[in-house]
């Protein structure tokens, strides 16, 4: 039982004993329950409800809102459904995708118009201050390394030691090593 009637399978069923006990509002405030069913797999038209435990099966009728499966079997009902959820799946897709198309020709048209204001400033003033900018991010940047060099200096308790030049080998550069190495093989 759910608010919206006895459902089987996706198709919902009433009578008006239902409607009078007002289990709609019951199982929409309460929650859904289940009930003893018997159902005519040859006919989505009908189904027959145990209400009471201590009484018989009742007749329920589909309920107008699933008129599409009157006079159909259980089987072309199950088709049906199965083709409608594919097709709502097909239309919530396509509906993302109109989004996205909306949201790419707006960004397209935001970059058209910035490239026509970038063709109408010339190429002097485009280009005019770069050494300057190149200067300030220079400045910036070597803030933040030597602050940072300086932040952990200040926490080291011992100097730091010179690298000896005795340890350092001086390697050739470029087809030099190459030939070296050709000439200690043989």
């Amino acid at each position: 039982m759910t608010e919206y009637g006895l459902e089987y399978k996706g198709l919902y069923y009433t009578n008006s004993d239902i409607e009078s006990r007002k289990f709609h509002s019951i199982a929409r405030s309460s929650g859904q329950w289940q009930l003893e069913a018997r159902i005519d797999e040859n006919t989505t038209n009908f189904i027959y409800v145990r209400l009471d435990k201590n009484k018989g099966f009742v007749k329920c009728n589909l309920a107008e809102r699933r008129k599409l499966f009157r006079d159909r079997s259980m089987i072309e009902a199950d088709f049906v459904q199965d083709w409608l959820d594919v097709k709502k799946e097909n239309t919530v897709a396509n509906d993302h995708r109109k989004e996205v198309r909306k949201e790419v020709s707006k960004i397209n048209k935001e970059a058209a118009s910035r490239s026509k204001v970038a063709k109408i400033t010339p190429f002097n003033q485009r280009k005019q201050g770069i050494r300057d900018n190149r200067k300030i991010e220079i400045e910036r940047t070597t803030n933040i390394i030597d602050g940072a060099s300086s932040a952990s200096a200040g926490k080291a308790t011992e100097p730091a030691k010179p690298v000896a030049t005795s340890s350092v080998i001086p390697l050739p550069q470029g087809p030099q090593r190459n030939r070296k190495r050709n000439d200690d093989d043989n």
